[in-house]
């Protein structure tokens, strides 16, 4: 690797560059490959938004636990002490999901600036600024608390430019406990339970808000944390500046958020609406498998966040009415729907049912009174205007009024209509509300739960049967040692849906396998589990834990038709129909890729296990920087010697021991903030210092020749105003003429020398990301290298670069033509070679082909052999047994000890006869597999031949057979 302090210094432009030349000023090859190294701050970012988001969805599972037990407890209390035990169970736990976007913002300010406490500190102030600056720009419409006739109030208001916003959707109580009005124990008391705090409404920026504001304010701390003021205001400079910046930028933050975040609500809306259109549940596989696919990086939180906490995983409040009319259809008429039928249901069942009511068009009569923009109308439910006007309209019998009456008063007065999101919305009505039937959402198209319900059948049967498949793969005597380990891993899944220790086995070590097999196979449960209506709640993970807490409770304390509402039993006949699949078929997989199991011999000697030259250069690498706490820890490096050097870090605390100083630090001596390393002889852990001191020569370099390159005109500026003042104007117009042409080629030359540097540098990481130990790696890498000539990508690429510069270097029309018209002459010289590219395919396949049957061959001949030397093994043991017997059975009685010994005798060569049988059987075998495998090595043309030779043959011997048998 090369330090940039000491390039070359060849062709010089003049004195308008100074000392710097092209290759002084654009990186090197050597830069770019080390850069390359360090490309990890996507991945850094999503591992670190996972574990930030983490801190969050870890809460859940008490929140929603406490908010469940507090429901049940509050519907079915007999006295008012029972009673408020539950209000303070439900109010513990619905305070936590009632304010997750503040929650959120928090994590993310710890996550991402190291769990500073001023940080968190200076967020949660400026949040609450942020939340003040909205309310008195709400403009409530002028019919928003009149009572048009019905009890309604419209629940629109304006605010800034925005008209007629919903307030269901677009405001939210935050700061607050967020539970609804606390009803007394019965009609008659007349002692209510304090109704607490319900907070301050305003722009509901949700979850998503949340996690935008946190890293506003993170960036603001990082930003400004280490602010140094002048004397006077020294008291107010570093984290405590940030305190005082958080709630001065709060209206300026807030005020872009009012611009924007009502947009982005209705677009969230229109991601949920339409995510419900998808049919027979392809929505759920689509979510399975890409929460799935991004759980190895920890980044599935951000995906299913948004689907689970906001209108993206739908709106309760914009399905009100049809929620009602649902219920209204279910109760009169018994219309729920069936598999399939979710989509068209209310348009083509519920909506011609209650239109051609015996008294009138009950559908109507719903809308006017609940506005079908979704505005709160709790009251509604209560005072039996509606209900009297839909049980009119309906003509039903006193009993289907009384259910929908207790509907009404006891269920729908009391929900919490502008919840949004999957999860919230099961939590809410399944959950906290055991009176309201779960089918009348699945009738309107919100499938409530289609999100967290597919989880069940996964992680509770079929993930656990890939964790027994892959410990089946085992060899006899390692998996009775490796029981306990897979064991545990299983039996965390089942019970508390804990997957990281069964996938966490094969994410990385077998991508293909997860990424190819398991991911999608995930998604087809959750499918599964939306076609067949699995409708159950979930905090966290769908385990059994959770199945008891939000499947079992919940269905038990529905007032009816609890098993039809939740489907309880669909997920188990789901799950140990995909354990039955999933155990089968990935043993195979993992046969077939020869995949090492975690505690396989092939997994602990590093057979099967590979990695590419840049895997393997890539961590070491980074253990070194790890070692000294990161790049950004380092602030300066240096060789000394062939195997010292010296580094100088911001903070010796952060420096750490880990697996690459045990295995190439010799010795490490530490003076203040500068290390003094020794690094073994002939190592490789010289390179990777290199390759540190070329990254950390880069960030000044790179800073130094930006600030050269910034400043250069400027410079040249005054220069030219000091010629005009001196020799005149002509000079001048000379100069800067000069100066103009000069920087026109320095630049083009540089963007040149850069471009064909990262193309050189692209190509070769390409290489090494390839470049494997394995047989079948090093014909794959050969075969794509070649490919890779053949094709002239490189060589395209870099005429290209080439062409470039000859154009920003061109004066004049011909000019810029004869370059253009040689450009398309070098590209059309350098197309594929589309011919030599399908030979070289086919011989690759062959050559695979041949590779793949040779190792069934030597895998079942292993498998042979190692089945061999097991019984061999067994019958050893058994042998010894045997003697040990008779010798003390000779003691006491030696006839009869001859005797068994006779039998013993008999017994081992039978043995013997049945290894010798199997020893022949196995080499007569491996003799077929042999002669198969040369056969399948002949030419296409010579097999045919062959083929056709031994048809003849049979041919003339059944015909032979036939005159035979004429003849006699």
């Amino acid at each position: 690797m090369t330090d940039n302090t000491n390039k070359s210094n060849p062709d010089e432009i003049n004195g308008f560059t100074g000392s710097h030349s092209v290759d002084q000023v654009a990186m090197s090859k050597e830069d770019f490959l080390v850069k390359s190294y360090n490309k990890t701050q996507t991945k850094s970012f999503f591992h670190k938004l996972g574990n930030s988001l983490g801190l969050v969805v870890v809460t859940l599972p008490l929140a929603g636990l406490l908010a469940a037990i507090g429901g049940v407890v509050m519907n079915f209390a007999g006295n008012d002490g029972v009673y408020t035990f539950g209000v303070v169970l439900s109010g513990m736990g619905q305070t936590v999901l009632s304010n997750l976007g503040l929650l959120f913002m928090l994590a993310i300010i710890i996550g991402f600036t190291g769990n500073k406490g001023m940080a968190v500190y200076s967020g949660l102030i400026a949040y609450i600024a942020f939340v003040a600056f909205s309310v008195p720009f709400i403009r409530w419409a002028p019919d928003a608390t009149i009572d048009n006739g019905f009890g309604v109030i419209s629940g629109k208001f304006d605010l800034w430019f925005w008209k007629n916003l919903d307030s269901t959707t677009q405001l939210t109580k935050v700061l607050g406990l967020g539970m609804g009005p606390i009803s007394p124990l019965n009609i008659k008391s007349t002692q209510f339970a304090h109704n607490s705090w319900q907070g301050i409404e305003a722009l509901n920026t949700g979850v998503l808000g949340g996690i935008a504001l946190g890293f506003v304010y993170t960036w603001m701390y990082n930003r400004f944390k280490d602010l140094k003021l002048p004397t006077a205001f020294a008291f107010f400079e570093g984290e405590k500046f940030v305190a005082l910046l958080g709630i001065a930028i709060a209206p300026v933050v807030a005020a872009l958020f009012i611009i924007i975040w009502p947009a982005i609500n209705m677009g969230l809306g229109y991601v949920g609406v339409g995510l419900s259109y998808l049919p027979y549940g392809i929505d759920s596989f689509f979510y399975g498998f890409i929460t799935r696919l991004l759980l190895p990086f920890e980044a599935h939180p951000a995906f299913y966040g948004p689907l689970w906490w906001t209108s993206a995983g739908g709106q309760l409040s914009a399905n009100e009415y049809k929620i009602v009319a649902a219920a209204v259809a279910r109760i009169y008429g018994g219309y729920t729907p069936g598999i399939g039928q979710e989509a068209k249901f209310f348009e083509n069942t519920i909506t011609p049912f209650l239109t051609n009511a015996p008294g009138g068009n009950a559908l109507e009569v719903i809308k006017h009174y609940i506005p079908t923009t979704g505005a709160p109308s709790n009251d509604i439910f209560k005072n039996g205007e509606m209900l009297a006007a839909i049980d009119k309209a309906m003509g039903g019998t006193v009993d289907q009024r009384k259910q929908l009456e207790t509907l009404f008063t006891d269920t729908y007065a009391n929900i919490k209509w502008d919840t949004n999101g999957d999860q919230l919305m099961a939590l809410e009505l399944l959950n906290n509300n055991p009176g309201f039937d779960i089918r009348d959402t699945w009738a309107v198209n919100l499938k409530v739960t289609r999100f967290i319900s597919g989880g069940y059948a996964d992680l509770m049967f079929a993930l656990p049967a890939v964790g027994l498949a892959m410990w089946s793969t085992l060899d006899k005597e390692t998996r009775n040692k490796k029981f306990g380990y897979y064991m545990g891993a299983i039996v965390t899944c089942f019970s508390l849906g804990i997957t990281e220790p069964i996938e966490f086995m094969f994410a990385f070590t077998a991508p293909i396998i997860y990424f190819g097999f398991y991911a999608p196979f995930f998604g087809v449960l959750q499918l599964l589990s939306n076609l067949f209506q699995v409708r159950l709640s979930s905090t966290f993970s769908q385990g059994l834990l959770d199945y008891v807490v939000n499947g079992i409770i919940p269905t038990v304390t529905r007032k009816e038709d609890a098993v039809a509402q939740t489907n309880l039993w669909v997920p188990i006949v789901i799950g140990l129909g995909g354990a039955a699949v999933a155990f089968p078929l990935f043993r195979s997989i993992f046969i077939k890729f020869e995949f090492a199991a975690p505690g396989s011999k092939a997994a602990e000697t590093g057979e099967g296990v590979s990695a590419s030259k840049y895997d393997k250069v890539k961590a070491d690498y980074d253990g070194l920087l790890n070692y000294f706490g990161g790049l950004a820890n380092i602030k300066s490096a240096k060789i000394i010697s062939g195997t010292q050097a010296e580094i100088t870090v911001a903070s010796p605390e952060s420096v750490v021991n880990n697996a690459f100083t045990a295995d190439k630090l010799n010795t490490a001596t530490q003076k203040d903030n500068k290390y003094t390393i020794t690094l073994a002889k002939n190592d490789e852990g010289m390179e990777y210092l290199r390759m540190v001191v070329t990254m950390v020569n880069l960030r000044t370099h790179s800073k130094q020749e930006r600030e050269y390159l910034k400043n250069a005109k400027k410079q040249f500026k005054a220069n030219i105003k000091e010629t005009r003042k001196t020799q005149g104007k002509k000079a001048a117009i000379r100069m800067r003429n000069e100066a103009r042409e000069e920087y026109k080629i320095f630049k083009a030359k540089y963007k040149h020398t850069q471009a064909v540097n990262k193309i050189e540098a692209k190509w070769e990481i390409k290489q090494d990301k390839l470049k494997n130990s394995t047989p079948a790696d090093m014909l794959k890498y050969n075969y794509t290298v070649d490919k890779w000539a053949k094709s002239h990508k490189k060589e395209r690429e870099l005429a290209r670069a080439d062409y470039k510069l000859s154009m920003s270097l061109a004066s004049g029309a011909k000019a810029k033509e004869a370059i253009k018209t040689n450009y398309k002459a070098k590209m059309a010289s350098l197309k594929p070679e589309k011919e030599a590219m399908k030979k070289a395919k086919a011989d690759f396949k062959a050559s695979m082909k041949q590779m793949k049957a040779q190792k069934k061959i030597d895998y079942k001949r292993n498998r042979a052999i190692g089945k061999t030397d097991s019984a061999k093994a067994e019958q050893k043991a058994k042998i010894a047994k045997q003697n040990k017997k008779v010798e003390e059975l000779r003691k006491s009685d030696p006839k009869k000890a001859d005797k068994l010994a006779q039998k013993y005798a008999k017994q081992n060569e039978k043995f013997e006869a049945k290894l010798k049988a199997r020893k022949a059987k196995d080499k007569k075998k491996a003799e077929e597999n042999a002669a198969k495998l040369a056969k399948s090595q002949e030419p296409k043309s010579a097999r045919i031949e062959a083929k056709k030779k031994e048809a003849a043959k049979k041919a003339k011997a059944k015909d032979s057979k036939k005159s035979k048998v004429k003849k006699a």
